[in-house]
C-alpha cells in the first residue's frame, strides 16, 4: 500500500480499507499533478551547494557513509572578506527516527551544522529538531530551499520573458494532428507537459511547414508560463528563438550553450551551462526552443541536427528535464527520420481548418460583421483556387489555410480589398494574391508605380540583399531596384514592408523573400540573355547549394518539366561556377519529384541526367562535370558512367548503384553517406583515379571492405580521426565516453577497433568510471600531449603516439 515514506504511511496501517483507499486515491493524484518523477528524482548534491554559491564542496567519507540513509557535505562560502565552512546533513527519505539519533550521535561539528530534508520524509519538523538540537543552526527542506535560490536567480528573467514577450493579438487556439475534437488545444498539451504533469524525460517535438504558427505557440506557451507557472507550479521558461541568434556564427554542437546564452542575455540573464543544465535536469527550469530547423538547416550552419538532438536528449535522459522544440516538418522527416527517437513526442502542428479561419475573422473584425464576412467569402474563394499539395505534408500545405495567409486575407479586406479575387493566367495563384495586395497599395497610395513594377522591384531588392549579405535594406534601394522616385516618401507605410530603425528595412512576411528569390530565379533560368546577369544570382544560388534552401521548394512549383532542358543547359554554362551548379542540381532533383508523373528511380535518372548529359548519356550513360553538396534522392546509378565531378559533403539516399558504376577522376571530400542505399551494391562500384579526402576515404574503406592507395596514410587518417575526440579547439578534451568511441567518421574506419587496442596496450588511454554513465569512459595521458600537439598541428609521429602508430603498421599495414 506505501508508496512513499510520509505520513501517510502510517495512516494507511491503521485505517479502515475505504478510508486508506480513498487516501491512496487522493496521494495517488497528487503525485501526477506534481510530477510523479519530480517527486522521486530529486537528492541533494554537490551540484545544489555549487548553485546555493559554495566552493571546495567535498563529501565527506562516502565510502562508510555507503547505504546509511544520509550524506554529510562539507563546503566554503565567501562572507565579505573572510571564508566560511559550513556542514550539511542531508537525511534520505528513508531515515528513520532511530538512524537520525544514531547519526546525531556520531556528528563531530563544533560549530553546527545545516540539515536538509526532503518532502518525501515523513520526520517532522519538530521531531529532528529535538534530535539533533542546538547543534543544528537551520532545517531546510530540500525542494524549498533550491526552488527558492533558482527563482531567486531567474527572477527578472523571468518578469522580462512575460512583460516582453509579444503574442498575436488574434489569438486563434492551435490543435495537434492528432486532435479528436476541437477542444483538443496543442498548447495547453505542451503547457502541461512543461508544469511537469506528464512525459518527463521526453523531448516534446512541435512539427509544421512554414507559417503555420509554430514561434506564434511558443511565444504564447512561454509568456503563459513566465506569468503563471512560477507561482503556481515552480517552472521557470528559458526561451531561444531565431531571432535571437541570427546574425551569430553556427558552429559545431559544441556551440549550442552559446546559442542559449545568447538568447538569455538578450533579456539580461548571465549564468553558466553548468547552472542551466543542472536546473533543467532538476525540473524548475524548461526549456522551449523554437527554430531547431533554422539552426541546422541552411547551408553556412554547420550545425548536425543529429548532434544537436542527441545533445538535448542526453540532458532529458534519466532527469526531470522538460524540453519542447519547434522545427518544420520536412527538415524533420528528411535531417532526423521515422519513426522519432523514443526519447521524443512528435506533436503535428494542424494548419487553420474552416471554423479557426473564421474564428480569426471574427476576432480580428469583432465590430464589423460586414468585414468578417468579407474575408471568409475571399478565403473559401482561394481556397478553391489554390493549388494544394497532393501529399499530406507537402512544400506548401494548403497555403490558403496557413495562419500567415488567413491574417494577410484579414488586412488586405481590412485595407478595403473585395471579396472577389480573379484569377489570372500568368504566374501562380500565389502571386495573383500578392499582385491584388500590391494593386490595392498602388491605389490607396497613389503611387505611380504599378503592381508587376513593385513586385518585380522587391524581386531585385531581395537579390541585392543575398548578394550582400544584409538582411535589410532602404526605401532609396528600393527605387533603385525599380520604384518610382516619387513614391519613396510614402513607402513606409507599406504592407509588405516594416520597418527594422536607422531608415531600414525587411519584409513583413517571412517567406516572402525566398519566394521573391525564387520567382526572379524563374524569369532568369527561361530567360535568353541569362548568361548577362549571372553574377547578381550566383549568391542566392550558393546560398541553397546544399539543397536545403526553401528557395528551391518554390522554384520546383514554379518550373514543370517543359523546364529541365532550360535548366540543364543553364547548369552547364556555369562552367567554374560549382557552387551554383549544385543548386541547379537539387532544383531539378525538386522539379522531377514535384511533377508526380515519374515513378521509379531508373526513369527519373534518366530524365535527370539526360537534361544535363544530353546525347551523350542517352546514348553512352555517361556524365561529366558534376558538382555536387548534400543529399542525392533516389537516383539510379546503375551503369552510368561519372567523370571529372566532385561530391563534397554528399549523402546519396536510398541510391542504386552495381558493378558497371564508375567514379572516374572524381573528388569526394567532407563527409559521405549512403543512407537507406543497398551497400553491398555500392561495394560493387568502380573508383578510378578518384581523389577521397579525409574522411570518405574512410566510407569507402567501409562500403568497399577494403582500402585502396596507400596503407600508411590510411592508418595515419584514422589514428587523426581517434586523437581528435581529445582534441578541441587546440585544448586537450580529458576523457570521452566508450560509446563515443565508435561515432562519426572513426566508426567507419576499419581501424577503429585496432586504433582503441593499441592506445590502451601502450597507455595511451585508459579506461575511467564516469558518474551517471553506465559503461564509462577513457581518459588521455595526460603526459602525451606534447606528441598530441605535435601530431594535430604537422603530423609528427612522437612518444606514445609513434609507439601506437607503429603496432598498426605492423599489424595492419600490409
Amino acid at each position: 500500500m506505501v508508496i512513499l515514506a510520509s505520513p501517510y504511511s502510517i495512516y494507511f496501517r491503521t485505517a479502515s480499507i475505504p478510508v486508506a483507499k480513498k487516501c491512496a486515491v487522493y496521494l495517488f493524484d497528487k503525485l501526477v499533478e506534481f510530477g510523479f518523477n519530480r517527486l522521486m528524482a530529486k537528492n541533494f548534491s554537490k551540484d545544489d551547494l555549487e548553485l546555493l554559491g559554495y566552493t571546495n564542496i567535498a563529501e565527506e567519507d562516502p565510502s562508510s557513509a555507503s547505504g546509511k540513509p544520509w550524506n554529510i557535505f562539507t563546503a566554503e562560502v565567501v562572507a565579505g572578506i573572510q571564508k566560511i565552512e559550513h556542514t550539511f546533513v542531508y537525511l534520505h527519505s528513508s531515515c528513520t527516527k532511530q538512524d537520525a539519533t544514531d547519526l546525531s550521535k556520531s556528528l563531530a561539528v563544533s560549530n553546527g551544522f545545516y540539515v536538509i530534508k526532503p518532502n518525501s520524509l515523513s520526520l517532522t519538523e519538530d521531531t529532528l529538531r529535538n534530535i539533533f538540537g542546538r547543534t543544528m543552526v537551520r532545517l531546510d527542506v530540500y525542494e524549498d530551499l533550491i526552488w527558492r535560490k533558482i527563482k531567486n536567480i531567474f527572477h527578472d528573467y523571468s518578469k522580462a520573458l512575460g512583460e516582453e514577450i509579444t503574442t498575436e493579438e488574434y489569438y486563434v487556439t492551435p490543435r495537434s494532428e492528432f486532435s479528436k475534437s476541437k477542444d483538443d488545444r496543442l498548447d495547453n498539451t505542451i503547457i502541461s507537459y512543461l508544469e511537469g504533469k506528464a512525459d518527463s524525460g521526453r523531448i516534446q517535438v512541435v512539427s509544421a511547414s512554414a507559417g503555420v504558427g509554430k514561434t506564434t505557440l511558443s511565444r504564447y506557451v512561454v509568456k503563459y508560463l513566465a506569468q503563471n507557472a512560477p507561482n503556481t507550479r515552480r517552472v521557470i521558461p528559458a526561451y531561444v528563438e531565431a531571432s535571437h541568434w541570427s546574425k551569430l556564427p553556427r558552429g559545431s554542437v559544441d556551440d549550442v550553450w552559446e546559442i542559449i546564452d545568447n538568447s538569455l542575455s538578450k533579456f539580461n540573464l548571465s549564468i553558466t551551462e553548468k547552472l542551466f543544465k543542472h536546473a533543467l535536469k532538476q525540473g524548475y527550469l524548461v526549456f522551449v526552443f523554437d527554430g531547431f530547423d533554422e539552426l541546422c538547416g541552411q547551408r553556412e550552419s554547420h550545425f548536425k541536427a543529429q548532434e544537436v538532438l542527441q545533445w538535448l536528449i542526453d540532458i532529458v535522459k534519466e532527469t526531470d528535464a522538460r524540453i519542447a522544440i519547434t522545427t518544420r516538418t520536412l527538415f524533420w522527416e528528411k535531417e532526423v527520420g521515422e519513426p522519432a527517437p523514443e526519447e521524443c513526442v512528435l506533436q503535428p502542428l494542424r494548419p487553420f481548418e474552416t471554423p479557426q479561419a473564421k474564428d480569426f475573422f471574427d476576432k480580428f473584425f469583432k465590430k464589423d460583421r460586414a468585414s468578417a464576412d468579407r474575408s471568409v467569402s475571399l478565403y473559401k474563394q482561394l481556397i478553391r483556387k489554390s493549388q494544394r499539395p497532393k501529399e499530406k505534408g507537402g512544400g506548401r500545405v494548403q497555403f490558403v489555410n496557413l495562419p500567415l495567409c488567413v491574417g494577410m486575407i484579414a488586412r488586405f479586406v481590412e485595407a478595403g480589398g473585395e471579396s472577389s479575387l480573379p484569377f489570372g493566367d500568368e504566374g501562380t495563384p500565389f502571386e495573383q494574391f500578392l499582385l491584388q495586395i500590391l494593386e490595392r497599395e498602388q491605389a490607396r497610395q497613389n503611387l505611380k508605380t504599378s503592381a508587376k513594377e513593385q513586385l518585380r522591384s522587391f524581386e531585385e531588392v531581395a537579390v541585392y540583399c543575398v548578394a550582400r549579405e544584409e538582411t535589410t535594406f532602404s526605401l532609396e534601394d528600393l527605387c533603385g531596384a525599380g520604384f518610382d522616385e516619387t513614391d519613396e516618401s510614402r513607402l513606409h507605410v507599406h504592407p509588405f514592408l516594416q520597418t527594422e530603425g536607422n531608415d531600414k528595412y525587411k519584409f513583413s512576411y517571412a517567406f516572402l523573400e525566398a519566394y521573391l528569390l525564387a520567382s526572379y530565379l524563374a524569369k532568369h533560368i527561361s530567360a535568353s540573355e541569362s548568361k548577362s546577369k549571372d553574377r547578381s544570382v550566383r549568391p542566392v544560388m550558393e546560398r541553397g547549394a546544399n539543397g536545403k534552401s526553401y528557395v528551391i521548394e518554390h522554384l520546383a512549383e514554379m518550373l514543370g518539366l517543359d523546364s529541365l532542358e532550360s535548366l540543364g543547359k543553364y547548369h552547364n554554362s556555369l562552367g567554374a561556377h560549382e557552387v551554383s551548379r549544385s543548386f541547379l542540381f537539387h532544383v531539378i532533383n525538386a522539379v522531377i519529384d514535384e511533377s508526380g508523373e515519374i515513378k521509379t528511380s531508373r526513369e527519373k535518372t534518366d530524365v535527370f541526367f539526360k537534361s544535363i548529359g544530353g546525347s551523350k548519356y542517352e546514348n553512352e550513360r555517361q556524365l561529366e562535370n558534376l558538382f555536387v553538396i548534400g543529399t542525392v534522392n533516389k537516383l539510379d546509378f546503375s551503369g552510368v558512367t561519372i567523370r571529372n565531378s566532385k561530391f563534397q559533403d554528399v549523402t546519396f539516399k536510398q541510391c542504386k548503384a552495381d558493378s558497371r558504376t564508375v567514379f572516374e577522376n572524381c573528388r569526394f571530400s567532407e563527409s559521405l553517406d549512403f543512407e537507406k542505399s543497398g551497400k553491398k551494391e555500392w561495394a560493387q562500384v568502380q573508383l578510378e583515379n578518384c581523389d577521397c579526402e579525409l574522411p570518405t576515404r574512410i566510407i569507402w574503406e567501409e562500403v568497399r571492405g577494403f582500402s585502396t592507395g596507400d596503407r600508411k596514410e590510411h592508418i595515419k587518417d584514422a589514428l587523426r580521426l581517434a586523437l581528435e575526440k581529445f582534441w578541441h579547439h587546440g585544448r586537450l578534451k580529458e576523457t570521452i565516453r566508450q560509446q563515443h568511441w565508435n561515432t562519426g567518421s572513426l566508426g567507419h574506419s576499419l581501424y577503429c577497433k585496432p586504433i582503441l587496442d593499441a592506445m590502451l596496450h601502450h597507455k595511451l588511454l585508459s579506461e575511467k568510471s564516469i558518474s551517471g554513465v553506465h559503461e564509462g569512459g577513457y581518459r588521455f595521458d595526460k603526459s602525451a600531449i606534447p606528441d598530441l600537439q605535435r601530431y594535430m598541428d604537422n603530423r609528427q609521429l612522437t612518444g606514445l603516439i609513434k609507439d601506437v602508430y607503429d603496432e598498426l603498421l605492423q599489424k595492419h599495414g600490409q
